[in-house]
């Protein structure tokens, strides 16, 4: 059924009945019409009993459905019957046609759906004389028939039948009928969709010349240049003759669009190409011939391009190319995907690199394109994009068109329940038109009556907040007498902030084309019809193909244009003046949701002129970037903000958790509901706001007046109303919009200062770390509108839910009261909260309270308390697309993400896609939706697989047995694998890198809270390594979620994470141990889980860590009343920020001092005693201390100090590193004893430094390491009075990698090319070039810094070069911004480049950087060098020369403050590709042991494959394929392989009758493989040439080969000797093994032996090759023996698959006896005489349709046999539950003979019912 024109506005629903019966499509009309259309088929029986008709097909599809009655036309008025009873509530009339195969009579189906639903026969209403119309050749009556009820039948004008095959082929007429619309659905179809087609598009070269050429021209015939000059050059405004430019400007841009040519599609084939211009030149040619005009030219034109004609007819090849255009366009995305492939082959081979990444990234980027507008198409679509056709509003609302006043008020839809009774719907577009204007001005005036819409406040603040009252809140002096303490506050945060600079008052060139050459040229903008194509086509590229004047001419064209739209916007900023055209603001109306049309749930977008975006956009954006630079925006907001994203806030809940969790503190969180902040944005405010930002009042007053003035206007269906709203004092206007460039960035300018008011006043949540060092204090964070406030209790402080409620109670009344100041609006009945608390059981486990019995109110607007949700810890709230509770193991998380996994997988499978789009889909659309939230939350190994096993259908639409291993499904792909990416590793990858990213931004509060977490997470852990560095330990008692949960992925792929600063507790004196220590120790305690948390329970109640903690302060023994839980009074006191523990019970103290003694005596005392203290500071502290003679005692908060008179006196005191904890007697105010242990000494210190070496080495440990081996090349002094010069320094560096080994070297000069000083050194990590180049820059910086301090340097300017463009942009892009964003952190090498900026600026160093073109040597004489060019190669030869000195794999980097964190991955440090380093961690080992293990490979001969060239053999060949992938792993569907999973009839080859394996395939000696063979040795022939491999090389390698194809051995006797350790390697791998791509790295270590030319030898590359050539080989055969087993044409295909599927069918008929009795019409009578007969098509579409059918059939007998059918187990009686101790007693009392004649007995039975024939439907025995 197809809807078109008019009418389409009106669909409501359409669908399709499941069996393919009918189609039906409901409309809606007015006044609640809805008129369902159904067109239907009803077929008859056929007379053959099997085939291919409908009756066949429903039969089969009936049977599959279960249904034992499979009668079509029986099923089709049972169907249709409930189908309609479904639908009939929601329509009101219905109108069925179609074919019914039969007349109208009493018993018909027809006759049925007239009486039931009093349906009319239109056809006899109007022709009643021709009820028998012949309607079908075949018959004589009419069965085509068209049914309505009276309504359709009052709105038809006429209805016919047309002759046969008159317009419509076929057997059946044409039935034409015509209604009135106005009649049958109540109003007439008025709301047609109109769309502009934008003939402009910057991606059209030939349309973007002829756009260019007409404006330009046209500017130039009005003189606009000049004009717009003088304009600006005037000195005052002339707004008229402004006006009289844009407009003009308006007309040149729609003129000259008009001018072009809509885009047809691009030939982007070459051979399509080369096909269409030869058919066009023939075409011609045989015009003119016809019209005997000349055809000189079109056969001129025709040899230029190798056409001949030779006089012959050109008919033929006119029809012979018009097929094969069409053959092509049919597979015209598979030849350009193909052809693509042999590009960028070709570009690899021919060593242009960048030419073949170019061409990878288009290949890329179309089959994305391809893919997703085929997904597009099969997704269900949204109904109501087309646009507003009906409303639903409320009936209390007044009738169309009334006149409201202000005083007339208008009920608030969202306060109406949703029932129907209480709704209208609207269809009428002139009455949508009217109430959705009456919704927007009600919608943009919420904001009025919040208090700065006030009077008091309205007249102190215009909407450009120009006011003196304006000017002295930004200078922080205002009188506030009469202003309320919320507003108070307010005002005294928007004081302007001092170090911002004030933007400037124009705009660039380039802002405008960096701006106009990233916007999405698709985006909707410009009412005035001057969308966006009309601006990128000024920055467009010009067509390559013209000439180079003209290029020229056109590009200087471009630029004059692009300068007068600029010098248009600095008119309106320098004279304040908003064009007419900027005034007409768009509304454009969606529904947010797919059948909802309340009108409270549509959104608005605003659509703003694109110039006046671009202004809004760019300023409020430099005015955020400057306030983020200095710190000045609030850190809670992250909505708007560069570097910020929303699943930075969903992970920072997280870490809240596990804070919570590992110190039991109370926490709780309110999850606040803003409605439509953008559209409640009050203008004065935002103007003020944006001035305290730096934002220039010009361009402030610029979009105030333009707000102010605006007419906004309805955009519903593609029109534009004529009728507008705009403000006024009657209807106040307020809100910038959706869709405003800069209402983000307001929005975030606004809620930055009204989040600074909130902390100053709230109570907040701390979090602070164990020892009391670091706290961090959130108060609300937000994204844009959703905001959550924190609220938590302090460590010191007794836990109290009472009192932390209502603490939140109060940050939440806050909140809500400085919103609505703003103008916003707080949804309380929507808002939510979680608290987490904690109990504790009598063992001392921590539970969290599940139920909060208090309520929580806040105040309304009104002053009305409203009743806060509260949500238990088991309740998830949604923020942010992620669902989150306190407790949860993110059960209702997981439930979302696996639904969205299903339907994602469903729509997969239901396309018909290629393997290569499946994947493209895989990894751009499901991954990233399905794995979105993963890193953000807590999933388990079994949820996770669950998930995973969902999508399991996808590996078989991507080309692989979807029974594959996991292992080989889950491999790199760089190593063979299928590279599918598990989810788990997802998850694992996503953690890995939110953890690196914060913990390198210490400046942030989501940093600063993670390492928080991970103290407290360590804290709770007890042990004295980092939980990140010992990730394999485990440690049962962490309470944690996501941190542990990181931790466990760490173990999983043998990482850790080396941290600076890893919270670890010293140990706090000799021969000191952690308690938790030897815990967790698998072989020193051996303790259960439950032993080890108990353990911890004791230990965290205690508040100790070491077993020092718990002895005398002599270290003889443990002092016993801690083992009990008491605290002896000379014991350790525990710091009161400890972690919240409740007593544990005496059962678990007993465990606690069980586990203790078992390291001690029995007297406890150690048995080795604790040894010296050491200088450090326990977090708590001991009663009394020795330091400098004299004994501090505690007692309260005081200090008693007793000197050597022993006379005591109370001091302010704190124990210092010198400070020793005493165990002391005290006796009437006197210190009777002390016994003291040694202190160990602080290290003394360092002696005065002699020399600048000596400097170095106190200042950098490591000094040779960063610095290098310096030389300086003049004095010392001399050296020193170049420094103080003040000339700009040049520090030249380069950097050398050979096989991942790195070195560095550097030259330092003055600007006059005087040397004075040079080193080399070690790169440290995974050797590039990128890291060594960074390197040597870090290096010559620190060396820098180090002689600027040394030699009392004030001022020094340094250039640093490099010849590495990357690190070059790198470095200059840091120096940006002072704090590095998150992302950033993440990026190659970021380590280094941060060490470098930090180096530079902490020591004030001004540098600048340059990059030089490196190895210019080779293509200059030396004279010809430049200082740089010059400097660059002394350095390179420094860094090459330490490579031969000391050429050595360093891939260990150690953290530093520079670098506080630092990932390693099996004992190697990652600095780059952090994401394919992990993912490749996670899933290489399991793959590559996978493939050990299959193929028997022992250790050595998997060590000798060539691992790392795999890789570059992959990438030659384009990459990895299916069937690659299959090639490499063994897995090719070989006739012995399918035979053995029984889906072959032989294992045999189609050759030579042998058995078929994959060895066999290369050794066949049939005469094909002999060929092919040939083939290959040619093939490497050329390869050996191409490489200038050694000749005994290239012949060894064939002898082997041959030796192998022909005889399976290989033996090395007979061949040269030079290569026999290569040999015997690879005879230990496999020799079938090459032609896998596994070839021994032996191999290239004899070609870079053998290498004797004067090229550079690399071996690598090499090997790569040779792989990719025996892969294709590989590839080659396959492809051949497919051809062999399936047919070499299509005529043997169709033998083949017709023998084929006669097997199919003979093997489903031996299945008729297993079947249902009722479906033996799917059976053939004579399935042989019927199979040879019918084509091998013909059978494939039985076998297609009747198979399921027959298999359902069997697989229901089956069920239906067993039913009512008790199983065996019922016949006896059950065994009860008894006790070991009961069994044994009763066995006890049992003979044995008795026991062994039951078991006789019992086995017997068996025996016997074994033996009999049982039949397979077995009766019930009754009781």
């Amino acid at each position: 059924m197809v809807t078109f024109g008019k009418t389409t506005g009106r669909i409501l629903k359409y669908g399709t009945d499941p069996l393919g019966r009918w189609t039906y499509v409901i409309y809606n009309g007015t006044e609640g019409k809805t008129i369902m259309v159904i067109t239907v088929y009803h077929c008859n029986r056929p007379t053959n009993k099997t085939g291919r008709a409908a009756w066949h097909q429903q039969q089969t599809l009936l049977t599959q459905l279960g249904r034992r009655n499979t009668n079509p036309r029986h099923n089709f008025r049972e169907d249709i019957d409930r189908f309609l009873q479904q639908q009939i509530s929601e329509i009101t009339d219905i109108i069925i046609m179609g074919d019914f195969n039969e007349t109208n009579h009493s018993t018909s189906l027809i006759q049925h759906l007239m009486t039931k639903y009093q349906l009319y026969d239109l056809w006899d209403t109007r022709h009643e004389e021709d009820a028998n119309l012949r309607t079908c050749l075949r018959g004589k009556t009419r069965i085509d028939h068209m049914l309505g009820t009276h309504n359709a039948k009052e709105a038809l004008r006429f209805i016919t039948f047309e002759p046969f095959t008159s317009r419509y082929k076929g057997d059946h007429r044409a039935l034409t009928a015509d209604f009135d619309i106005q009649q049958l659905f109540g109003n007439a179809n008025e709301n047609n969709i109109q769309t502009s087609q934008r003939l402009i598009r910057s991606n059209d070269p030939k349309n973007v010349v002829t756009y260019i050429t007409h404006l330009h021209n046209h500017a130039d015939e009005h003189n606009l240049f000049d004009r717009i000059q003088k304009l600006l050059d005037k000195g005052e405004p002339d707004h008229e003759e402004a006006e009289s430019i844009d407009k003009q400007i308006t007309r040149g841009c729609v003129y000259a669009e008009k001018q072009c040519q809509r885009k047809r599609t691009p030939f982007f084939l070459r051979k399509e190409n080369q096909l269409q211009l030869e058919l066009r030149l023939l075409l011609q040619l045989r015009r003119r011939r016809k019209n005997d005009l000349p055809t000189q030219s079109i056969e001129t034109a025709m040899r230029k391009l190798g056409i001949t004609t030779n006089d012959e007819p050109i008919e033929p090849r006119i029809t012979e190319l018009r097929d094969q255009l069409k053959k092509i366009f049919r597979d015209r995305c598979k030849l350009r995907d193909e052809e693509l492939q042999e590009l960028i082959v070709y570009s690899e081979a021919a060593g242009d690199k960048q030419y073949a990444s170019a061409l990878r990234q288009i290949r890329k980027s179309e089959q994305k394109a391809k893919t997703y507008k085929m997904f597009r198409s099969v997704q269900e679509k949204n109904q109501q994009q087309q646009g507003i056709d009906r409303i639903r509003i409320p009936e209390t609302w007044p009738p169309p068109f009334t006149e409201l006043g202000p005083g007339d008020n208008l009920p608030d839809p969202k306060s109406i329940p949703k029932e129907a009774a209480n709704w209208i719907e609207i269809h009428n577009p002139r009455e949508i038109e009217y109430y959705l204007l009456l919704r927007n001005r009600r919608h943009f005036g919420q904001a009025h009556g919040t208090p700065f819409t006030t009077p008091s406040f309205t007249t102190k603040f215009n909407w450009a907040a120009e006011t003196s009252m304006a000017e002295m809140v930004l200078k922080g002096d205002f009188p506030s007498d009469d202003l309320d303490y919320i507003a108070k506050l307010f005002l005294s945060h928007c004081q302007q902030i001092p170090d911002i600079q004030p933007q400037p008052d124009t705009i660039t060139l380039r802002q405008f084309k960096g701006k106009m050459k990233v916007w999405r040229e698709t985006t909707s903008t410009s009412p005035s019809g001057r969308h966006l194509g009309h601006y990128k086509a000024l920055f467009a590229r010009i067509d390559p193909t013209l000439d180079t004047i003209t290029q020229a001419t056109l590009a200087r064209q471009q630029k004059n244009l692009a300068n007068l739209y600029v010098d248009m916007i600095n008119y309106a900023i320098k004279y304040r003046y908003s064009f007419e055209r900027w005034k007409q603001i768009t509304n454009s109306m969606i529904y947010k949701e797919t059948n909802n049309t309340h009108i409270h749930r549509l959104r608005v977008i605003h659509i703003y002129e694109a110039d006046l975006n671009f202004l809004l956009g760019i300023k409020w954006k430099l005015a955020l970037a400057s306030a983020d630079n200095v710190g000045a925006v609030n850190n809670g907001q992250h909505g708007g903000r560069p570097g910020k994203q929303a699943t930075t806030l969903t992970l920072m809940e997280e870490l809240r958790y596990d804070y919570a969790y590992s110190t039991r503190i109370p926490f709780a969180q309110m999850d606040n509901d803003a409605s439509a902040c953008y559209d409640r944005i009050i203008p004065s405010m935002a103007s003020l706001v944006g001035k305290r930002f730096g934002i220039h009042n010009n361009v402030i007053f610029v979009h105030a007046t333009t707000l102010q003035e605006a007419k906004y206007r309805l955009k519903t269906t593609g029109q534009i109303s004529e009728t507008f709203y705009q403000h006024c004092d009657d209807f106040p206007i307020y809100g910038t919009g959706q869709g405003s460039g800069n209402s983000p960035f307001i929005w975030c300018f606004i809620s930055s200062v009204l989040f600074d008011c909130h902390d100053t006043e709230c109570y907040g949540a701390y979090f602070t770390t164990s020892d009391g060092r670091q706290t961090v204090r959130l108060t609300i964070l937000g994204f844009v509108d959703d905001s959550t406030c924190c609220t938590s209790l302090r460590p010191m402080e007794q836990p109290s839910v009472r009192e932390l409620l209502h603490r939140l109670q109060h940050d939440t009344q806050l909140w809500h009261d400085l919103l609505w100041f703003s103008g916003g609006k707080l949804e309380l009945s929507k808002c939510s909260y979680h608290m987490l608390a904690f109990d504790f059981q009598s063992d001392g486990k921590p539970i969290p309270i599940r139920n909060v019995k208090d309520t929580l109110e806040v105040n309304d607007s009104n002053g009305q308390p409203i009743n806060i949700t509260y949500k238990s810890i088991d309740e998830s709230h949604k923020t942010l697309g992620h669902h989150k509770a306190p407790s949860s193991t993110g059960e209702k998380n997981f439930e979302h993400v696996l639904k969205r996994a299903q339907k994602l997988t469903e729509t997969l499978m239901k396309c018909p896609a290629t393997s290569a789009e499946a994947r493209t889909f895989f990894e751009t659309i499901l991954l990233p939706a399905v794995g979105y939230t993963l890193p953000q939350s807590c999933h388990t190994k079994k949820q996770l697989d669950r998930l995973q096993r969902c999508i399991n259908p996808i590996y078989a639409k991507c080309g692989y047995n979807r029974n594959t291993h996991r292992a080989v499904l889950f491999g790199p792909e760089e190593y063979g694998g299928a590279g599918f990416l598990p989810f788990s590793v997802y998850d694992g990858t996503g953690k890995c890198l939110h953890f690196l990213k914060l913990w390198r931004s210490p400046h942030l509060d989501e940093g600063k809270l993670l390492r928080i977490a991970v103290s407290r997470v360590q804290d709770q852990s007890g042990i004295s390594v980092s939980i990140f560095k010992d990730v394999h330990r485990k440690l049962p008692h962490l309470e944690a979620r996501w941190i542990p949960n990181l931790r466990n992925f760490l173990s999983e792929i043998n990482g850790s994470f080396n941290l600076y600063e890893n919270y670890c507790q010293i140990p706090l004196r000799s021969n000191d141990w952690s308690i938790m220590d030897y815990a967790t120790h698998p072989y020193v305690s051996q303790l259960t889980d439950n032993q080890i948390c108990k353990i911890n329970y004791c230990r965290m109640y205690l508040g100790v860590t070491w077993i020092s903690e718990i002895s005398d302060p002599t270290g003889q023994f443990v002092l016993e009343p801690f083992l009990r839980g008491e605290r002896p009074p000379e014991g350790y006191i525990p710091p009161p920020i400890f972690p919240v523990q409740g007593r544990p019970s005496r059962s678990t103290w007993r465990i606690f001092e069980k586990f203790i003694r078992r390291f001690l005596t029995p007297s406890l005392q150690h048995t080795e005693p604790l040894g010296t203290w050491n200088s450090t500071v326990a977090r708590g502290y001991w009663p009394s201390y020795y330091h400098n003679g004299q004994v501090y005692r505690k007692r309260g908060n005081k200090w008693e100090v007793y000197s050597t008179d022993y006379k005591m006196r109370e001091v302010e005191w704190i124990p210092t590193a010198s400070s020793q904890p005493v165990s002391a007697s005290f006796n009437q105010g006197m210190c009777s004893s002390v016994r003291i242990s040694l202190l160990t000494p602080i290290h003394s210190a360092l002696p005065t430094p002699t020399c600048f070496h000596t400097w170095i080495v106190q200042q950098l440990p490591n000094a040779m390491e960063v610095v290098g081996h310096f030389t300086f090349h003049l004095p010392e002094e001399e050296f020193s009075r170049e420094l103080t010069r003040g000339t700009t320094l040049q520090a030249v560096s380069d950097g050398s990698d050979i096989n991942h080994c790195m070195s560095f070297g550097w030259v330092l000069s003055t600007p006059k090319g005087k040397r004075l000083a040079s080193s080399s050194g070690p790169a440290f990590g995974h050797g590039t070039s990128h890291r060594a180049e960074a390197t040597g820059i870090k290096s010559i910086a620190w060396f820098a810094r180090l002689a600027k301090e040394y030699y009392g340097v004030y001022f020094l300017k340094v250039n640093f070069v490099a010849d590495n463009s990357s690190i070059i942009n790198t470095c200059i892009k840091r120096n940006e911004y002072e704090y590095a964003y998150a992302n950033s952190t993440v990026q190659n090498d970021f380590d280094i480049v941060q060490e470098i900026f930090e180096v530079i600026n902490s020591s004030q160093i001004d540098s600048t950087f340059t990059h030089v073109m490196g190895h210019q040597d080779d293509r200059k004489d030396g004279q010809e060098l430049t200082l740089h060019e010059t400097l660059n190669i002394e350095a390179d030869q420094l860094a090459t020369d330490y490579q031969k000195l000391h050429k050595r794999y360093r891939p260990t980097v150690y953290p530093s403050r520079y670098n506080p964190i630092v990932m390693d991955i099996q004992g190697s440090s990652i600095t780059s590709n952090y994401k394919t380093r992990i993912q490749q961690a996670a899933c290489e080992p399991a793959y590559l042991q996978y493939l050990q293990e299959k193929r028997e490979w022992e250790p050595l001969a998997f060590k000798d494959i060539a691992w790392e060239d795999i890789p570059l053999g992959l990438r030659k060949i384009g990459g990895s394929t299916p069937t690659i992938t299959k090639i490499m792993n063994g897995l090719l569907p070989t006739n012995a392989y399918l035979y053995k999973i029984k889906q072959r009839d032989t294992d045999t080859c189609p050759l030579c009758g042998e058995l078929e394996t994959e060895e066999h395939i290369f050794r066949c000696n049939h005469q094909s493989r002999i060929l092919w063979r040939r083939a290959t040795m040619k093939t490497l022939d050329k390869f050996f040439k191409s490489t200038k491999t050694n000749d005994n090389l290239s012949d060894t390698i064939r002898t082997c080969l041959t030796c192998w194809l022909d005889h399976g051995t290989v033996d090395s006797d007979n061949i040269s000797r030079t290569h026999h350790s290569a040999i015997k390697a690879q005879s230990s791998i496999g020799w079938i093994e090459m032609f896998r791509g596994h070839i021994s790295q032996h191999w290239s270590e004899d070609y870079q032996t053998l290498y004797n030319h004067e090229d550079r030898c690399d071996p690598h590359a090499w090997a790569g090759g040779l792989i990719a050539k025996l892969l294709q080989q590989t590839v080659t055969l396959w492809n051949s023996r497919n051809k062999d087993v399936h047919g070499h044409d299509h005529v043997e295909q169709n033998v083949r698959l017709h023998a084929l599927f006669t097997k199919q069918i003979a093997e489903l008929h031996e299945r008729q006896q297993e079947s249902r009795h009722c479906d033996t019409h799917l059976f053939l009578d004579d399935h042989k005489s019927f199979c040879a007969t019918r084509t091998a098509q013909q059978l494939d579409c039985w076998i297609r349709q009747y198979r399921p059918a027959i298999r359902t059939s069997y697989k229901l007998a089956a069920k239906q046999s067993i039913q009512r059918t008790r199983t065996i187990t019922t016949y006896y009686k059950p065994r009860t539950r008894k006790s070991k101790q009961l069994l044994a007693a009763q066995r006890s009392h049992t003979p044995h003979r008795l026991r062994s004649h039951s078991r006789w007995k019992q086995t017997q039975l068996f025996c016997f019912l074994a033996k009999q024939a049982v039949p397979t439907r077995l009766s019930p025995i009754p009781p």
